[in-house]
């Protein structure tokens, strides 16, 4: 069994008035079941928030792990990144869903008043969802068109990673519902900085101004203070070498053998209750 997201959170945001009341109705049943089941059954939640959520006994057969596409591999291949970026223009990158929990409109907004201020930033945006069209004409309304760049949804592989690689900062301005997500590792995988938003399980993989900057969610104010921060070549650095290292023990080759040493107890430990019985 895997608890990826904050399933409640998710969707409170996705739905309003009547439709959100019933959905509600029905999201807090699934999520009693889905709890009962994990009392007996063993469950990986991804986040230290949903580790918190379903782990009520110490005894549940409950564990933490990160979903990561990461390879131990491509982690050496991005070292010779880490160095400062060019101060021509500054290349910001987002990667996710678009959808209401994500908080995109807050990042748009954060663009423009970084335009407004003088300061050079292009954003691409990279993932598909219900909140597209709507964000398009935000940026259009913004004025910000020409400086934000629609990628659509692309897979993990070789076309994500040189989009990752090409940029300067990551930023993920999400407003709740995550678990942990996988695009912190790969942009901290990649050599980018990133700037997160304090919700769910984030801020126990993310210390600030140690390896990543939290800022909080629906604040555009506290996005361009972030990246006006990131200014400073020593600080983005110090935040590069120490988001590549958190990504280095987030890989996939240690997620899949800590899942299989848990899942070799969880069955020993089944094993010998049979016998005993």
């Amino acid at each position: 069994f895997l608890v990826m997201h904050n399933l409640i959170e998710q969707v409170r945001h996705r739905n309003r008035g009547l439709r959100n009341a019933f959905s509600m109705t029905i999201t807090y049943f699934l999520e009693l079941f889905f709890r009962r089941l994990s009392l007996n059954h063993l469950t990986f939640t991804v986040g230290a928030e949903m580790l918190r959520a379903y782990k009520k006994f110490p005894k549940a057969p409950v564990y933490p792990v990160i979903i990561s596409l990461v390879s131990e591999e491509q982690i050496i291949s991005a070292l010779p990144l880490i160095s400062d970026r060019d101060h021509g223009v500054i290349k910001l990158l987002s990667v996710g869903r678009l959808d209401p929990e994500k908080g995109h409109p807050y990042l748009l907004k954060a663009i423009s008043i970084l335009q407004e201020s003088g300061k050079n930033v292009v954003l691409t945006i990279v993932g598909s969802g219900r909140e597209e069209e709507s964000l398009k004409a935000l940026a259009k309304q913004l004025g910000i068109s020409k400086k934000v760049f629609f990628k659509g949804y692309v897979p993990y592989g070789e076309a994500l990673l040189e989009i990752y690689k090409d940029s300067d900062i990551f930023v993920l301005p999400s407003l709740t519902g995550e678990g942990l997500p996988q695009v912190l590792v790969e942009a901290m995988a990649s050599g980018l900085p990133v700037i997160a938003a304090r919700v769910a399980g984030i801020p126990e993989f993310i210390s600030s101004g140690k390896n990543g900057i939290l800022i909080e969610p629906g604040s555009p104010n506290e996005i361009v203070h972030a990246i006006n921060e990131l200014d400073d070549p020593e600080l983005r650095l110090n935040l590069i070498r120490a988001g590549m290292k958190k990504a280095q023990e987030s890989t996939r080759e240690k997620q899949v053998s800590m899942m299989m040493d848990y899942i070799q107890n969880y069955f020993s430990v089944v094993a010998a209750k049979e016998v005993s019985i």
